[in-house]
C-alpha cells in the first residue's frame, strides 16, 4: 500500500482514507475505514459483479442492505447467506403459487380449488430443498394472503389461489403507486 499524497482525499464520506492500493484505467483504489468500525474489507471486481448480479435477480430488502452498510465487517459468506435466504423465500412463494394453481385447475369438484394446509406443507417439504418449516410456510402464506399481494385466501385449514400467477407476479414485481 502506498501512502497518500497531496492530491489524494483523506476522507470519502464516512470513510477515513488510509492509503492508496493502486491505480487503474477507471481511477485510484484506496483502503479506507469507516469511523467507529474496526477491520478492513476488500472485494475483487469479480466478487462485486457477482453480488450485483445476485441483487438484480433477487434484491435484498432495504432493511437488509442498510444492515450490510452499517456493519462493514460482514464477510462475503455472510452477505451470500442473506442472498441465499432471499432466494429461498422467492422459491417458496413461487412453489406455493404453483401448487395452488395446479390445485385450482384440478378436475376435482369436491375440492373447489382448495388445498389443505397439511397437503400444502407436505408437498412443499417433498419438493423443495432445503426443507422449509411449517412456520416459514405459514409466514409465506400470510404474506400471500396480505392485502398488498391478495394472492391466497385461507379458510380454516384450507387455502386457495384467488388470482392468476401472472397477476400475482405483476403485483410482486411492480411497486404500487398510491394516489395522493
Amino acid at each position: 500500500m502506498a501512502p497518500l499524497d497531496e492530491s489524494d482525499p483523506s476522507v470519502l464520506g464516512p470513510y477515513a482514507v488510509l492509503g492508496r492500493l493502486g491505480d487503474g484505467g477507471m481511477g485510484s483504489i484506496y483502503l479506507a475505514r469507516r469511523g467507529g468500525h474496526a477491520g478492513d474489507a476488500l472485494l475483487t471486481v469479480e466478487e462485486l459483479i457477482g453480488l450485483l448480479e445476485r441483487h438484480q435477480r433477487t434484491p435484498l430488502t432495504l432493511l437488509d442492505l442498510k444492515g450490510l452498510f452499517e456493519h462493514p465487517g460482514n464477510s462475503l459468506a455472510e452477505i451470500d447467506e442473506l442472498y441465499d435466504a432471499a432466494e429461498n423465500s422467492v422459491a417458496l412463494i413461487a412453489k406455493i403459487v404453483a401448487l395452488l394453481y395446479r390445485e385450482a385447475n384440478d378436475e376435482d369438484p369436491i375440492g373447489e380449488g382448495c388445498m389443505s394446509l397439511e397437503n400444502l406443507h407436505y408437498a412443499i417439504r417433498k419438493e423443495l430443498s432445503p426443507r422449509r418449516s411449517q412456520m416459514i410456510v405459514n409466514e409465506a402464506l400470510t404474506f400471500l394472503a396480505s392485502s398488498l399481494v391478495k394472492a391466497v385466501a385461507a379458510n380454516g385449514e384450507k387455502c386457495k389461489l384467488v388470482d392468476s400467477p401472472s397477476n400475482i407476479r405483476r403485483r410482486l414485481l411492480r411497486p404500487r403507486l398510491r394516489p395522493r
